[in-house]
């Protein structure tokens, strides 16, 4: 009976956890297929995943972790070029990525944007509430802050290896203004291209299309704050 009753259990959970998997696997179709329809509302083409890391090297990828790009699509909104991709790293240094079970896989939807004509420095922005679960994938940068400013210092952390140039280009108060009350969004400039994202998050279209309008409004700004 002891056995029987086990068997029972254990039958139980195999079909709940495929339940839970169909039902999983049905919303990312559903996911997919909007991110589609979006992106040919914007007149964005698909860009294969071999030559996505190619064009987006803003991305702060540790050399020991696993990763791939997916879902990417790539146009032009505001006369920027702009890319956007899900981004699935592994959680371990010692796991390879498994991308068809995505299992120990962090999956975060990004948007990038490419500023013609700049030159930003290297920086990372993230809201405060995420710090503690990032520490461990962070190079060793300077922490930047602005007294003056104890809004942006309350909500953000700073990272950068040229502290004068960073501050130099977050010294605009209205740049700063954008990140107030960040809970959310993370930002990484290198070069001529900034890419933000929400920290864990898989996005929807409409959480997608919105990040994407965000990000042209920082790009805008962070090339007159250049300029």
């Amino acid at each position: 009976m002891q056995i029987s009753g086990f068997f029972i259990c254990t039958a139980a959970v195999l079909i709940v956890g495929t339940m839970v998997a169909v039902v999983i696997s049905r919303r990312e179709s559903h996911r997919i297929r909007a991110i589609r329809a979006l992106a040919n509302r914007l007149k964005f083409r698909p860009v294969t995943p071999n030559g996505a890391e190619r064009t987006t090297t803003s991305i702060n990828l540790s050399q020991h972790r696993e990763y791939a790009f997916l879902n990417v699509y790539s146009g032009v909104v505001s006369g920027m070029g702009v890319t956007f991709f899900d981004l699935a790293c592994s959680q371990n240094s010692t796991e390879k990525l498994a991308c068809d079970s995505m299992e120990n896989t962090e999956i975060t939807t990004r948007v990038k944007v490419h500023l013609k004509g700049q030159s930003l420095p290297h920086f990372i922005l993230l809201p405060q509430m995420v710090m503690a679960t990032m520490k461990h994938q962070l190079p060793k940068t300077t922490l930047i802050t602005f007294p003056e400013d104890r809004t942006f210092d309350r909500d953000n952390i700073l990272l950068g290896d040229d502290a004068g140039s960073i501050r130099r280009l977050f010294d605009s108060s209205a740049l700063r203004a954008m990140f107030a009350n960040n809970k959310t969004m993370c930002i990484e400039g290198k070069r001529d291209t900034i890419t933000v994202y929400w920290r864990h998050m898989l996005l929807s279209a409409n959480q997608l299309e919105s990040l994407i309008e965000r990000t042209v409004k920082v790009a805008g700004t962070m090339t007159h704050c250049t300029t």
